[in-house]
């Protein structure tokens, strides 16, 4: 455990005082000493300690946000920290999958293994974290996947509930939304775009309604391809997600000709089921003026709470998302993956009132986030 020294005792009074820190250097100090934690830290300490370490670098950088969107020389101090956090985060992930349980007992030495009938696994192999039970859909969710893919391949719901459990921990074991679940549709390029453009993205009033025969509507529709997702509730109660079998069979996309690379359509099905259940609030009620700005922070947020699904879900290989994902700034040589900037802003604003936002639309995280829009701005810019 790290023994609080005076001055940082003295300093975190300051920042949770009513006033808040309002001085320059005290939140220089502060970030200061947080940093020379986060740097000490290595897999030789306790993961209990690791931790503290970490939450407590990031209630400093909570506690000199405010200071931080004026004063240039608490940002310089700052950024060193953010970015210190990131191994810090990545070893404390995999000492947890590591402490993980592995299950099953080892067998007495001298005795014949029994052996027992096989059992059908539950999509859930961990004990979930959420306080309520899973919702239950009221009626069957869609699936409609091709006859040449394997459908049990596709694990939606099984990703939909990881998601839930992974994100508990932010919303105190409640839901973190009130969906009921993910649909999941694979159609064809047409049906893409007229479910698609229809549901969320069609002008009607500027291009008029959708017409599947107008070739010009047919190349706006195509070119959204090969997944997304409605974000409408009065026009997809059920939220479906739509990925397109064309697209994904193909070699490109990682497919045989017949059938896709299953993980990569995972991998789609994770990021678009967190676009599905969140409140849509970026277009919204940021930066409205700049489409490119509001959608690069949306897709920055979607990607850093979806990388942390996959991680759990896959552990084994949690690298492997970054084949699936074309979320960065640069594609071909796979540098500034949007989630890190997702990641800055989960660290600089806290990450429940990131996921209180997103998620679940609350009016007093989207005023927190409207008042760092300008921090948000410069790190969402810092990929773009």
């Amino acid at each position: 455990m790290v023994e609080k020294s005076k001055v940082r005792e003295v300093l975190e009074a300051i920042g949770s005082s009513p006033s808040g820190m309002t001085d320059e250097k005290d939140a220089v100090a502060l970030l200061d000493i947080h940093l020379g934690h986060v740097q000490a830290c290595n897999d030789s300490d306790d993961l209990v300690d690791l931790i503290e370490v970490r939450d407590s670098a990031r209630k400093a950088l909570f506690t000199t946000f405010q200071i931080r969107t004026t004063s240039q020389l608490a940002r310089s101090h700052a950024d060193p920290l953010v970015n210190a956090l990131a191994p810090l985060e990545r070893l404390i992930e995999n000492m947890e999958v590591a402490q993980r349980p592995k299950g099953g007992k080892a067998q007495p030495k001298g005795e014949a293994p029994k052996v027992e009938a096989p059992k059908v696994e539950p999509p859930l192999k961990a004990k979930p974290k959420l306080k309520v039970p899973y919702p239950v859909p009221p009626v069957a969710l869609r699936r409609d996947i091709p006859s040449t893919w394997k459908a049990e391949k596709i694990v939606t719901e099984e990703l939909f509930r990881e998601m839930l459990d992974v994100h508990s921990e932010l919303f105190d074991g409640q839901l973190p939304t009130t969906m009921n679940g993910i649909s999941v549709a694979v159609l064809d390029k047409l049906g893409i775009g007229l479910a698609y453009v229809e549901a969320q993205v069609w002008d009607e009033k500027e291009d008029g309604k959708f017409n599947p025969k107008n070739k010009d509507h047919q190349e706006a529709a195509l070119a959204m391809a090969p997944a997304m997702v409605t974000i409408v509730p009065t026009k997809d109660p059920k939220r479906t997600v739509y990925v397109n079998a064309d697209e994904y069979k193909d070699p490109k996309m990682g497919g045989n000709g017949t059938e896709p690379n299953y993980d990569a359509v995972n991998a789609v099905m994770l990021h678009e089921s967190h676009h599905a259940s969140s409140k849509g609030f970026v277009n919204e009620l940021y930066f409205k003026g700049d489409q490119a700005l509001s959608w690069k922070f949306d897709e920055c947020v979607t990607e850093y709470f979806t990388k942390k699904v996959w991680d759990s879900k896959y552990a084994d290989r949690a690298d492997d998302y970054f084949k699936y994902t074309n979320y960065f700034k640069s594609e071909s040589a796979k540098k500034g993956w949007y989630g890190e900037a997702g990641r800055k802003i989960a660290a600089a604003v806290g990450e429940k009132v990131l996921a209180a936002a997103y998620f679940g639309g609350e009016a007093k995280a989207l005023q927190a986030l409207a008042a760092s829009n300008k921090e948000i701005e410069r790190l969402v810019r810092e990929i773009m």
